[in-house]
C-alpha cells in the first residue's frame, strides 16, 4: 500500500516505534481478547495478542472488547499503547 511504512524490528520492552499510514479510516475489532482485527478498504489483518497483554489503547481509549472506527485524518499523530501485565 502506498504510503505505508511499518517498523521491521520487534519493539523492545519499554520501547516505542513509529508507523506511517495513509489517512484512511480503520475499523479496529477488539471483541476477541486474543486478537485485534484491523480493516480498511476491504483489506483486513489480525494481530494475535499474547496472554500477557491486558489492554490495547488507541489515542487513550481501550479497544479491548469493542469495535471502534478510527479516522486517521482526524489528527497528525495517533498513539497505540499495548499494556502488558496487570
Amino acid at each position: 500500500m502506498p504510503g505505508l511504512v511499518i517498523p521491521s524490528d520487534p519493539i523492545e520492552s519499554g520501547g516505542s516505534a513509529v508507523a506511517t499510514i495513509p489517512p484512511l479510516t480503520l475499523t479496529i475489532d477488539g471483541s476477541n481478547p486474543n486478537e485485534l482485527k484491523i480493516s480498511s478498504l476491504k483489506v483486513s489483518f489480525s494481530i494475535q495478542l499474547s496472554s500477557a497483554v491486558s489492554d490495547v489503547r488507541v489515542d487513550g481509549a481501550s479497544v479491548v472488547g469493542q469495535v471502534r472506527e478510527l479516522k486517521l485524518s482526524d489528527a497528525d499523530i495517533h498513539t497505540v499503547r499495548v499494556v502488558c501485565g496487570v
